[in-house]
């Protein structure tokens, strides 16, 4: 069973697909971890354009 949150988040990655994006990053952060690992993917793809 997912959550609202969970079902949010497929919908929306759904509608990315939908419109044509290629890639597609998520991230959830739990407690008080500062890293953002798929943040910084996203960054290197920028560089890569």
């Amino acid at each position: 069973m997912f959550s609202t949150q969970d079902q949010n988040l497929n919908m929306q990655i759904d509608a990315l697909k939908y419109a044509g994006c290629e890639i597609i990053l998520d991230e959830k952060i739990l407690g008080k971890s500062k890293e953002r690992p798929e943040l910084l993917k996203s960054l290197e793809n920028l560089s890569v354009v």
